[in-house]
């Protein structure tokens, strides 16, 4: 397989413009079909670190190394999930940490902990390669996490974009929601979503037990959290809020 290459705009420190949650999947989706085309099932982090040990973002070589297996801790001393960084005396050199040791029976977390990272990698890295300036991220533990009140971090807003439109694509998702609502018998309609996407819409009260099991079947079968499936379907507006009036029944 040759080189996976991402392109998209930047200022001339190397810094990402500002882009929209829309524009993120749009490169996430992208992404995920260029490394493991249209197949179905969870994203293999072994894999996703195999295929994407060397990179070409904004024209720029990126080597990527990845350490999936150890205990990763702060430097205090604190476990983190995961660190992203960049150590100017490693040139085009990215080292990806996820905490292997301490995720190994929560494989969800541990995916989207390293989709997460990948995403600073894409996004953050290319400017501190220019400026030979050490740069890190940290995902922290959940228990650790700042309040939902805080201001919002923008750039991590953009890798969790990212994260969630890699682990989750749209456009399988909406292919899942309408085989598993048929499977169950849940009724449905279909609405346009981005570019003409068909998106079906559950029409199902949403404390309703039979969306708890749709729910539970999706999260299994892309390989996240409940609470991460919920978030992902409230999102793409296949639950919650009604469509508007330009639904129509399959």
């Amino acid at each position: 397989m040759s080189v996976p290459a991402i392109e998209y705009p930047a200022v001339a420190t190397g810094e990402p413009q500002r882009m929209s949650a829309e524009i993120i999947t749009g490169y996430a989706g992208a992404l995920r079909r260029r490394l493991f085309g249209m197949r179905a099932g969870p994203v293999a982090v072994h894999e996703l670190a195999a295929r994407t040990k060397r990179m070409v973002v904004n024209h720029q070589r990126m080597r990527i190394a990845w350490d999936l297996e150890h205990d990763v801790r702060d430097d205090e001393g604190r476990p983190v999930l995961g660190i992203c960084e960049h150590d100017p005396d490693a040139p085009e050199t990215v080292m990806i940490s996820v905490n292997g040791a301490r995720l190994v029976d929560r494989p969800e977390v541990f995916r989207s902990t390293a989709v997460h990272e990948l995403a600073h990698a894409i996004f953050d890295m290319p400017s501190a390669f220019g400026r030979r300036v050490r740069k890190t991220f940290r995902t922290l533990a959940a228990e650790s996490q700042p309040a939902r009140a805080a201001p919002i971090d923008w750039t991590e807003w953009r890798a969790d974009e990212f994260m969630g439109a890699f682990l989750v694509p749209l456009d399988r998702l909406a292919r899942a929601v309408a085989k598993q609502a048929g499977a169950m018998d849940i009724p449905f309609r279909w609405r346009s979503g981005p570019n003409g996407l068909p998106i079906p819409y559950l029409d199902i009260e949403p404390h309703a037990e039979p969306l708890g099991w749709c729910v539970d079947s999706l999260a299994e079968a892309f390989g996240v959290s409940p609470l991460f499936m919920t978030v992902r379907l409230k999102k793409g507006g296949l639950i919650g809020r009604p469509p508007q009036a330009d639904s129509r029944r399959p």
